[in-house]
């Protein structure tokens, strides 16, 4: 069986030594589904970029090429790409009213970036330091 999984590289918080990337990321998940509600949303999108990937695989053998070790790799690295550019800094979590959404700190435009701080410019709910979405990672296992 062939596993789409989406998660986070769990690593510590550059500020934060007793949190890490994977801790933040279960926090979002159960109090906010994140990952849940991106691949909700984004199904059809997923959908066609694991179909885009295999036919280009295809498309490289029939043509010759040696066989990729990893025939989905433009598959994650476009969902990647979607969670990170489409669903976080364009805050789609909010157009979908999931309760909480946009969060409170996002409102006040606060950052830890700047020592919890007001912005000028605010901020995407769920990315504070930034850290939890460059984590992020998607990969198959089969």
């Amino acid at each position: 069986m062939t596993i789409l999984h989406l998660g986070v590289i769990d690593i510590p918080y550059s500020d934060k030594a007793s949190i890490s990337t994977g801790d933040v990321a279960e926090i979002l998940e159960s109090k906010y589904a994140v990952m849940e509600n991106f691949a909700e949303l984004h199904h059809d999108d997923i959908e066609s970029a694991l179909v885009d990937s295999i036919e280009g695989a295809i498309e490289n053998i029939m043509s010759g090429s040696p066989v990729s070790n990893d025939m989905f790799g433009d598959a994650t690295n476009k969902i990647e790409e979607l969670f990170k550019f489409e669903f976080l800094e364009k805050e789609e979590m909010a157009t979908i009213g999931v309760p909480g959404v946009p969060t409170q700190a996002s409102i006040d435009r606060k950052s830890s970036r700047f020592k919890g701080k007001k912005t000028n410019t605010g901020r995407p709910s769920f990315i504070d330091t930034g850290e939890y979405s460059a984590a992020m990672k998607a990969w198959i296992e089969q």
